[in-house]
């Protein structure tokens, strides 16, 4: 695996543990935010605070993943 490849791993997991309280809002801000929303607080609700990230993340469609990777690369 490629530095580049480590890095972005590396910032999944890391914001895994520290997602802002609002990220869904952030990434998607539309309709399918209260849909997502309602998914993510569901898991959190039953697995507590970084499960419900991971687990959250396991249960997106593929463009939905990269919307979620993409904005936390993009991230400082």
């Amino acid at each position: 695996m490629n530095e580049l490849n480590k890095n972005l791993v590396n910032k999944v997991i890391m914001y895994g543990f520290n997602y802002e309280h609002n990220f869904i809002d952030k990434i998607w801000g539309n309709n399918i935010a209260n849909h997502l929303q309602s998914k993510f607080s569901s898991i959190y609700n039953r697995k507590g605070a970084s499960a419900a990230f991971f687990l959250f993340y396991t249960e997106l469609d593929n463009t939905n993943k990269d919307l979620l990777i993409d904005y936390i690369n993009l991230k400082k």
